[in-house]
This record gives C-alpha cells, structure tokens and sequence, in this order.
C-alpha cells in the first residue's frame, strides 16, 4: 500500500451473497446468476468438463449469448420471455453499500466482473488508513466504475477515467442508484490523461488501473497491452503521492499474465545469451484462441498474445525477424476472415509466414487446402504486407510432414 510496503495475495470474493453465484462453468462457457436472472455466455478459460447437464444448463438460463460466426467477440443474446433491459444487484459488505447495473451487450459482457469485488474490499480497507483525510485517488480504464464507487464511498475525491462514452453514463448511472456523488467523469484516453496530469505536477494518493489487451481512445488513439503497458506503468510513477499511496493494477487480457510472459522471454533470452545463431519459429497454426486450444493444446498455458510478445522481445534484441509456422488445413483454420485477422495480427511485425499445405494422411479427417483458398489466404496476409511463402510438400511418399507421422497394417491406417 505504501512505498514501502508490498503485498501479494490469492483472494476469492466473499460477499456477493444472493447477488452474484458462478453455478457452473466448462465447455468454454461458464452459467452465472446475477439477481433474478441466469445468464450463459463463452468464458475461453473454461477446460474443463461442465458438472451440470446440457439439459440444466438450457431450462437455467435466462440468456444465452451466441458468438457470430467468424468472430471471436461479438453475438447475440437469445433472450427468454420477462428478462429486462437492465436490472440492478446489491454489494454489500462490513464496509460497503453498493448497487450495480446489469444489461446485456453484444459483446457478451454485462457491465460488471463479480471478481472485481476482492480489489473492492482491499480499496474500502486501506483508503481509511492513508493519512490524508480525503485522498484522491485516479481510476483508469475504469469501466462501469465499481471501483470508483468503492473509492467515493470511502471518502475519497475520485477521477474516473475511460475513453468510451455509454460505459461512463452506466458508471454515472450506478453512482447514482447507490446514492453517492461528485465523481469527476473524463472521456479521455488514459496514457494521455496520465502524461498530463504528470506535466500539470498533480499527485494521486490512489491509482487503480485494468487495462484492456486494446482499446481505443476518444480520437482515435491505439491502446495495445503489450506495447504500452510499460511505459504507463512508468507515468504512472510520476503522479504518484510518494509520502503515501496505494497502486492496483489488473490485467483484465484473457489468459495475459505479465508473469507468464516474463518467463518466455527469459526462455528465449536464454538462447539468445548462449549466441547460438538462429531463426526463432513459431508454431501459430491459426490467428484465434479458440481454434488454437484444439491445434496447439500448450495455447491453454501460453495464449497467441504472450507467444508473439516474446517473440517480438526476441527480435527486438536479436534483431533476427522470426517465422510464423500455419500448416493450412481444409475448412479448418484456411478461412479467408482468418487470413485477414493473421494479417492484422503481424502487419507491424517483422516476422515472417511459412505456409505449409498438410500432407493428406490414410485415416485423418484433415486435409491439405484447396488451391484456391490457399491463393487467397496468401493474398489477404500480402495485402497487409506480411512475407508468406507456401513450402513445397515433403514426406508424403512415407504419409509424414511436419508433425505429422503415419502407419499403415495391411492397407489400413494405424490409430
């Protein structure tokens, strides 16, 4: 809390009573109650088996949310007959008395993360024992504004910070039903608020930050995790109260953790250091998650952001571009959105695709690419300007290729 003091913890909400229950989660999906209402939606982190049935899971919810096809975000919610626009839970705690707004995006959020609530509990603790009677405290990238609320309760003057226009009318909607104000309100991106207030000489006694993996600003400024984080994190440091202050960070990224991607790249520093002279390749296979859990299992502990923020440390001291391995494979991760996506993924990059066409093998239900999507695909990743090169097939006269290996017995494929 103070520049002096560091703490870690592992904590679980304790409070959310009859407001909030995760009642089941796996399949990629998890099935949460928020009051009166039930709610399904994807949850990428999800492994596992679900415990409940398939039957359970369809009478239980209330809504169902449906991504599009070919995205990764965006759906639609299938809604059962008397759930409202919006409806409002209580949070309440030995410290705090809140209410929150709950509606449906299309976007499969709903304005509030229940875990959120363990940070609350920290702020509503710890405000009380800085020495200033009425610390301000800075909230950035900050949502609906459980945070700020928790913040203003605990009598703090609070700045609450977020570059989208609707999320601060639902964070002043939410002030408002908990009965508390003179929260100030700044549609702005956040690196520019922060490097201001640091040319300004303005202290915070309290900063919270949940960065998204990107964003964007109200004119257009490009916020990428990865990428800015650090230089944040050192502006931040500038308006910090250093007589006292209390720091909160998140990493809201799916699957993004600063410590997992510390380890690749001490990984890859490790080759780097021992001056063997090569090519870092990266076995990628597709430019989604989703897809990538099933083709790369490893993705479940190192998601496609981590791997290519370490590749980029990578390249970044070697000065060596690195190659993107995607063995095309019919209707399966060949699809032209994915190419596009690919090509957005690596347009700024100095990497390098191999395409590799899959060996057809006796007994497995991939295939290599037809020719023209294969065209295509090549197309799409050139027009962002990224290098491709489609290999020549080897290993099919023994039904192998890369990562591939087949027996046959008496004609007949070997499982």
């Amino acid at each position: 809390m103070s520049n002096n003091h560091l703490s870690i913890a592992i904590e679980t909400p304790q409070n959310w009573g009859k407001s909030y229950e995760l009642i089941d989660s796996g399949g990629f999906e998890k099935l949460e109650q928020f009051g009166e209402f039930v709610v399904r939606r994807p949850e990428p982190q999800a492994l596992w088996s679900k415990s409940l049935s398939e039957e359970f899971w369809s009478i239980k919810a209330n809504a169902h949310f449906k991504k599009e096809k070919g995205s990764t975000e965006r759906g639609v919610w299938d809604i059962k007959k008397g759930v409202p626009d919006k409806w409002f839970i209580p949070y309440q705690s030995e410290h705090l008395d809140l209410k929150l707004k709950i509606s449906l995006s299309s976007f499969k959020h709903v304005g509030l993360f229940p875990e959120q609530a363990s940070n609350w509990e920290f702020l509503a603790k710890n405000i009380p024992l800085l020495i200033n009677p009425k610390p301000k405290i800075l909230n950035l990238f900050a949502y609906t504004g459980g945070a700020s609320l928790v913040c203003r309760q605990m009598g703090a003057d609070v700045t609450h910070v977020d570059s989208v226009k609707p999320v601060l009318s639902w964070a002043r909607e939410n002030m408002e039903v908990s009965q508390l104000d003179s929260i100030r309100w700044m549609a702005e991106d956040a690196l520019k608020f922060v490097k201001r207030e640091a040319r300004r000489g303005n202290f915070y006694q309290g900063i919270l930050l949940d960065p998204p993996a990107y964003g964007r600003g109200p004119d257009g400024e490009k916020w990428v995790l990865e990428e800015q984080i650090d230089d944040m994190l050192r502006s931040v440091k500038e308006i910090l109260d250093p007589k006292e202050h209390i720091l909160l960070t998140n990493v809201y990224s799916l699957g993004f953790s600063t410590l997992v991607v510390e380890n690749l790249v001490n990984g890859i520093e490790k080759l780097m250091d021992e001056g063997i002279n090569c090519t870092l390749a990266v076995s990628l296979h597709t430019p989604d998650d989703e897809l990538r859990d099933t083709l790369v299992p490893i993705n479940n502990r190192f998601n496609i952001r981590e791997v290519l923020a370490a590749a980029d440390a990578y390249e970044k001291k070697t000065g060596r571009r690195y190659s993107i391995e995607y063995a095309l494979i019919r209707d399966i991760n060949d699809q032209s959105w994915r190419s596009d996506l690919l090509g957005r993924l690596l347009k700024n990059r100095n990497a390098h695709v191999n395409l590799i066409p899959l060996n057809p093998t006796p007994g497995s239900k991939w295939t290599a690419s037809r020719r023209e999507d294969e065209a295509e695909f090549v197309r799409i990743l050139e027009s962002y300007g990224v290098p491709v090169t489609v290999r020549d097939t080897r290993g099919r006269e023994i039904d192998g290729a890369c990562g591939q290996l087949a027996a046959t017995e008496k004609g007949k494929p070997v499982a």
